[in-house]
Protein backbone atom coordinates (compact mmCIF):
# COMPACT_ATOMS: atom_id res chain seq x y z
CA UNK A 1 0.00 0.00 0.00
CA UNK A 2 1.25 3.46 -0.74
CA UNK A 3 2.17 5.58 2.46
CA UNK A 4 2.16 9.14 2.13
CA UNK A 5 3.60 11.76 4.81
CA UNK A 6 0.81 13.91 7.05
CA UNK A 7 -0.51 17.11 5.74
CA UNK A 8 0.60 19.96 6.47
CA UNK A 9 -0.64 23.74 6.93
CA UNK A 10 0.62 26.02 4.53
CA UNK A 11 -1.06 29.48 3.21
CA UNK A 12 -1.97 30.06 -0.16
CA UNK A 13 -0.21 33.45 -1.16
CA UNK A 14 -3.06 34.51 -3.66
CA UNK A 15 -6.11 33.87 -1.61
CA UNK A 16 -4.54 34.03 2.04
CA UNK A 17 -6.08 30.65 3.00
CA UNK A 18 -5.10 28.21 4.98
CA UNK A 19 -4.54 25.14 2.80
CA UNK A 20 -2.81 21.48 3.92
CA UNK A 21 -0.23 19.99 1.38
CA UNK A 22 0.25 16.65 1.11
CA UNK A 23 3.05 14.74 -0.19
CA UNK A 24 2.52 11.07 -1.71
CA UNK A 25 4.28 8.65 -0.74
CA UNK A 26 6.31 5.72 -3.39
CA UNK A 27 4.12 4.19 -5.24
CA UNK A 28 3.82 1.34 -8.11
CA UNK A 29 3.74 1.96 -11.67
CA UNK A 30 5.52 5.56 -11.51
CA UNK A 31 7.08 4.68 -14.81
CA UNK A 32 7.97 8.64 -16.22
CA UNK A 33 4.78 10.01 -15.02
CA UNK A 34 2.58 10.45 -11.43
CA UNK A 35 2.20 7.51 -9.53
CA UNK A 36 -1.10 5.11 -10.52
CA UNK A 37 -2.54 5.79 -6.70
CA UNK A 38 -2.02 9.57 -6.80
CA UNK A 39 -3.29 9.81 -10.28
CA UNK A 40 -6.28 7.22 -8.80
CA UNK A 41 -6.88 9.66 -6.12
CA UNK A 42 -6.65 13.41 -8.15
CA UNK A 43 -9.03 11.56 -10.76
CA UNK A 44 -11.39 10.81 -8.26
CA UNK A 45 -11.43 13.96 -5.97
CA UNK A 46 -11.85 16.09 -9.11
CA UNK A 47 -15.08 14.40 -9.66
CA UNK A 48 -16.02 14.08 -5.62
CA UNK A 49 -17.09 17.29 -4.51
CA UNK A 50 -19.20 17.44 -1.46
CA UNK A 51 -19.39 18.55 2.31
CA UNK A 52 -18.25 14.91 4.00
CA UNK A 53 -15.60 15.01 1.37
CA UNK A 54 -12.47 16.85 1.66
CA UNK A 55 -11.83 19.16 -1.29
CA UNK A 56 -8.59 19.04 -3.65
CA UNK A 57 -7.98 22.37 -4.78
CA UNK A 58 -4.87 22.09 -6.75
CA UNK A 59 -1.49 20.18 -7.40
CA UNK A 60 2.13 21.94 -6.87
CA UNK A 61 4.69 20.06 -9.12
CA UNK A 62 7.88 20.80 -8.21
CA UNK A 63 11.43 19.97 -9.59
CA UNK A 64 13.09 16.19 -9.73
CA UNK A 65 9.85 15.14 -9.85
CA UNK A 66 8.45 16.82 -6.53
CA UNK A 67 4.69 16.69 -6.21
CA UNK A 68 2.33 18.17 -3.63
CA UNK A 69 -1.29 17.86 -3.61
CA UNK A 70 -3.29 20.90 -2.20
CA UNK A 71 -6.54 20.55 0.17
CA UNK A 72 -8.75 22.34 1.91
CA UNK A 73 -7.18 22.89 5.61
CA UNK A 74 -8.68 20.66 7.97
CA UNK A 75 -7.73 20.85 11.54
CA UNK A 76 -8.01 17.71 13.67
CA UNK A 77 -8.48 13.70 12.57
CA UNK A 78 -11.18 11.74 14.24
CA UNK A 79 -8.44 9.30 15.48
CA UNK A 80 -6.62 11.96 17.00
CA UNK A 81 -9.92 13.23 18.73
CA UNK A 82 -10.62 9.53 19.78
CA UNK A 83 -7.36 9.35 21.03
CA UNK A 84 -7.71 12.75 23.34
CA UNK A 85 -11.25 11.23 24.75
CA UNK A 86 -9.44 7.68 25.90
CA UNK A 87 -6.36 9.40 27.20
CA UNK A 88 -9.11 11.78 29.30
CA UNK A 89 -11.51 9.20 30.55
CA UNK A 90 -14.02 10.83 28.66
CA UNK A 91 -16.58 10.22 25.18
CA UNK A 92 -17.64 12.61 22.76
CA UNK A 93 -20.90 14.43 23.15
CA UNK A 94 -24.00 12.17 22.24
CA UNK A 95 -25.06 15.22 19.89
CA UNK A 96 -21.68 14.90 18.46
CA UNK A 97 -21.30 11.17 18.04
CA UNK A 98 -24.72 11.42 15.92
CA UNK A 99 -23.61 13.93 13.82
CA UNK A 100 -20.55 12.61 12.72
CA UNK A 101 -21.73 8.82 12.01
CA UNK A 102 -24.18 10.83 9.46
CA UNK A 103 -22.01 13.10 8.22
CA UNK A 104 -19.55 10.20 7.60
CA UNK A 105 -22.74 7.63 6.43
CA UNK A 106 -23.89 10.94 3.78
CA UNK A 107 -20.08 11.02 2.35
CA UNK A 108 -19.76 7.37 2.00
CA UNK A 109 -23.18 7.70 0.09
CA UNK A 110 -21.67 10.65 -2.22
CA UNK A 111 -19.07 8.15 -2.96
CA UNK A 112 -21.12 4.99 -3.67
CA UNK A 113 -23.56 7.35 -5.84
CA UNK A 114 -20.75 8.19 -7.97
CA UNK A 115 -19.72 3.92 -8.47
CA UNK A 116 -16.45 4.77 -5.97
CA UNK A 117 -15.35 2.42 -2.95
CA UNK A 118 -12.96 4.48 -0.66
CA UNK A 119 -11.42 0.89 0.54
CA UNK A 120 -9.59 2.32 3.44
CA UNK A 121 -12.22 3.90 5.93
CA UNK A 122 -10.84 4.43 9.26
CA UNK A 123 -10.30 7.32 11.98
CA UNK A 124 -6.92 8.55 10.52
CA UNK A 125 -8.96 8.80 7.31
CA UNK A 126 -11.90 11.30 8.56
CA UNK A 127 -11.09 14.85 9.40
CA UNK A 128 -13.04 16.73 11.77
CA UNK A 129 -14.01 20.81 11.06
CA UNK A 130 -15.20 22.77 13.68
CA UNK A 131 -17.81 23.89 11.51
CA UNK A 132 -18.55 21.37 8.43
CA UNK A 133 -18.23 18.26 10.21
CA UNK A 134 -16.72 15.08 9.46
CA UNK A 135 -14.99 14.98 6.26
CA UNK A 136 -13.70 11.70 4.09
CA UNK A 137 -9.58 11.78 3.28
CA UNK A 138 -7.25 9.85 1.60
CA UNK A 139 -8.45 8.21 -1.54
CA UNK A 140 -5.21 6.76 -2.54
CA UNK A 141 -6.90 2.97 -2.29
CA UNK A 142 -10.05 4.04 -3.71
CA UNK A 143 -11.57 2.51 -7.07
CA UNK A 144 -14.77 2.94 -9.29
CA UNK A 145 -16.47 -0.17 -9.56
CA UNK A 146 -19.09 -1.77 -11.93
CA UNK A 147 -22.37 -3.71 -11.73
CA UNK A 148 -22.17 -6.92 -11.28
CA UNK A 149 -18.97 -6.46 -9.44
CA UNK A 150 -15.56 -8.18 -10.15
CA UNK A 151 -13.15 -9.68 -8.55
CA UNK A 152 -10.83 -7.41 -6.71
CA UNK A 153 -7.73 -7.52 -4.38
CA UNK A 154 -8.58 -8.05 -0.66
CA UNK A 155 -4.70 -6.15 0.37
CA UNK A 156 -7.35 -3.20 1.24
CA UNK A 157 -8.64 -1.87 4.00
CA UNK A 158 -6.61 -1.14 7.50
CA UNK A 159 -6.92 -4.57 9.51
CA UNK A 160 -9.34 -3.63 12.08
CA UNK A 161 -11.75 -2.20 9.45
CA UNK A 162 -11.72 -5.06 7.31
CA UNK A 163 -14.89 -7.00 6.73
CA UNK A 164 -15.08 -10.94 7.62
CA UNK A 165 -15.48 -11.29 3.90
CA UNK A 166 -11.75 -9.89 3.17
CA UNK A 167 -11.11 -11.42 6.66
CA UNK A 168 -11.57 -14.57 4.71
CA UNK A 169 -10.87 -14.60 0.99
CA UNK A 170 -13.93 -13.55 -0.42
CA UNK A 171 -12.60 -11.41 -3.83
CA UNK A 172 -15.73 -10.74 -4.94
CA UNK A 173 -17.06 -7.14 -3.33
CA UNK A 174 -18.74 -4.03 -3.15
CA UNK A 175 -19.46 -0.96 -1.37
CA UNK A 176 -20.34 -3.49 1.31
CA UNK A 177 -16.66 -3.67 2.72
CA UNK A 178 -17.41 0.21 3.22
CA UNK A 179 -20.40 -0.17 4.97
CA UNK A 180 -18.51 -2.78 7.55
CA UNK A 181 -15.84 -0.20 8.10
CA UNK A 182 -18.01 2.49 8.42
CA UNK A 183 -19.78 0.26 11.16
CA UNK A 184 -16.37 -0.25 13.17
CA UNK A 185 -16.05 3.12 12.94
CA UNK A 186 -19.69 4.55 14.61
CA UNK A 187 -18.89 2.03 17.34
CA UNK A 188 -15.47 3.82 17.99
CA UNK A 189 -17.17 7.14 17.80
CA UNK A 190 -19.72 6.07 20.42
CA UNK A 191 -17.12 4.38 22.70
CA UNK A 192 -13.86 6.15 22.14
CA UNK A 193 -12.15 2.72 21.85
CA UNK A 194 -11.31 0.32 18.67
CA UNK A 195 -14.08 -2.65 18.37
CA UNK A 196 -11.78 -5.31 16.73
CA UNK A 197 -8.46 -4.35 17.45
CA UNK A 198 -6.82 -7.95 15.66
CA UNK A 199 -3.14 -8.16 15.48
CA UNK A 200 -3.57 -10.60 12.54
CA UNK A 201 -6.07 -11.37 9.44
CA UNK A 202 -7.18 -14.57 11.68
CA UNK A 203 -7.03 -12.95 15.00
CA UNK A 204 -9.30 -10.22 13.79
CA UNK A 205 -11.68 -12.51 12.21
CA UNK A 206 -11.79 -14.36 15.54
CA UNK A 207 -12.63 -11.14 17.09
CA UNK A 208 -15.54 -10.44 15.21
CA UNK A 209 -16.61 -13.78 15.84
CA UNK A 210 -16.39 -13.28 19.22
CA UNK A 211 -18.74 -10.28 19.58
CA UNK A 212 -21.05 -11.08 16.29
CA UNK A 213 -20.89 -14.79 16.13
CA UNK A 214 -19.54 -17.28 14.18
CA UNK A 215 -21.62 -17.92 10.83
CA UNK A 216 -23.85 -19.80 9.97
CA UNK A 217 -25.94 -20.64 7.33
CA UNK A 218 -28.85 -18.64 8.65
CA UNK A 219 -26.87 -15.53 9.16
CA UNK A 220 -24.24 -16.15 6.29
CA UNK A 221 -25.65 -18.32 3.01
CA UNK A 222 -23.05 -20.52 1.65
CA UNK A 223 -20.35 -18.72 3.67
CA UNK A 224 -18.85 -22.20 3.83
CA UNK A 225 -18.22 -22.37 -0.03
CA UNK A 226 -17.55 -18.81 -0.82
CA UNK A 227 -14.59 -18.24 2.28
CA UNK A 228 -11.65 -19.82 0.93
CA UNK A 229 -9.92 -19.48 4.38
CA UNK A 230 -12.99 -20.36 6.10
CA UNK A 231 -11.94 -23.83 8.07
CA UNK A 232 -14.48 -26.09 9.64
CA UNK A 233 -12.17 -26.21 12.37
CA UNK A 234 -13.26 -22.67 13.61
CA UNK A 235 -13.98 -21.99 17.51
CA UNK A 236 -17.77 -21.35 16.98
CA UNK A 237 -19.33 -18.56 19.14
CA UNK A 238 -22.49 -17.21 19.99
CA UNK A 239 -23.97 -14.22 18.95
CA UNK A 240 -23.79 -11.02 22.26
CA UNK A 241 -26.03 -9.12 20.79
CA UNK A 242 -22.84 -6.44 21.03
CA UNK A 243 -23.64 -5.89 24.65
CA UNK A 244 -20.28 -5.03 25.36
CA UNK A 245 -21.11 -1.91 23.40
CA UNK A 246 -24.46 -1.03 24.90
CA UNK A 247 -22.41 -1.49 28.21
CA UNK A 248 -19.87 1.44 27.15
CA UNK A 249 -22.28 3.53 25.88
CA UNK A 250 -25.76 2.83 27.27
CA UNK A 251 -26.94 6.24 25.56
CA UNK A 252 -26.87 4.81 22.07
CA UNK A 253 -30.24 3.07 23.06
CA UNK A 254 -32.04 0.67 20.91
CA UNK A 255 -32.23 2.67 17.79
CA UNK A 256 -28.23 3.18 18.17
CA UNK A 257 -28.15 -0.44 18.57
CA UNK A 258 -29.98 -1.41 15.98
CA UNK A 259 -28.15 1.34 13.49
CA UNK A 260 -24.49 -0.89 14.32
CA UNK A 261 -25.97 -3.84 14.33
CA UNK A 262 -27.17 -3.55 10.40
CA UNK A 263 -23.79 -1.86 9.84
CA UNK A 264 -22.13 -5.02 11.15
CA UNK A 265 -23.73 -7.53 9.53
CA UNK A 266 -21.69 -10.94 8.60
CA UNK A 267 -23.29 -11.31 5.75
CA UNK A 268 -22.14 -8.75 3.14
CA UNK A 269 -25.35 -8.88 1.07
CA UNK A 270 -27.69 -7.98 4.29
CA UNK A 271 -25.73 -4.83 5.18
CA UNK A 272 -27.72 -1.97 4.47
CA UNK A 273 -26.60 0.74 1.92
CA UNK A 274 -25.37 3.96 3.10
CA UNK A 275 -28.41 6.02 1.52
CA UNK A 276 -30.34 3.55 3.67
CA UNK A 277 -28.65 3.36 7.11
CA UNK A 278 -27.85 7.82 7.08
CA UNK A 279 -32.16 7.77 7.33
CA UNK A 280 -32.15 5.59 10.15
CA UNK A 281 -34.00 6.12 13.48
CA UNK A 282 -30.85 6.83 15.56
CA UNK A 283 -30.90 9.62 14.18
CA UNK A 284 -34.04 11.62 14.57
CA UNK A 285 -32.79 11.99 18.15
CA UNK A 286 -30.11 14.62 16.48
CA UNK A 287 -32.88 16.43 14.42
CA UNK A 288 -34.85 16.78 17.40
CA UNK A 289 -31.95 18.48 19.18
CA UNK A 290 -31.31 20.50 16.05
CA UNK A 291 -34.95 21.89 16.04
CA UNK A 292 -34.80 22.42 19.89
CA UNK A 293 -31.76 24.61 19.56
CA UNK A 294 -32.93 26.84 16.78
CA UNK A 295 -36.31 27.29 19.04
CA UNK A 296 -34.21 28.47 21.98
CA UNK A 297 -34.05 32.32 22.72
CA UNK A 298 -31.24 33.51 20.80
CA UNK A 299 -30.54 30.59 18.50
CA UNK A 300 -28.69 28.94 20.95
CA UNK A 301 -28.68 25.02 21.72
CA UNK A 302 -31.55 24.60 24.14
CA UNK A 303 -30.22 22.70 27.45
CA UNK A 304 -32.21 19.65 29.02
Amino acid sequence: MPAAGPARPAEDRETDDRVALKRPGPGEDRGDGLPAHVLREVSLLRDLVHPNIVRLRDLQVGGLGGLELIFEYVPDDLHQVLKGHRREGTQLAMEEVLRYSQDLLTGAHACHVRMVIHRDLKPQNLLIHPVDGLKICDFGLARTFSLPVQSYTQEVITLWYRGPELLLGYPNYGTEVDIWSTGCILAEIATAYPIFPGDSEIGTAFKIMQLLGSPTEATWPGFERTLSLWSPSFPRWPPTGLEAIRDRRPELGDAGMDLIRSLLTLCPSSRPTARRARAHAAFSRRGSAEAAGRAAPGGGAARA
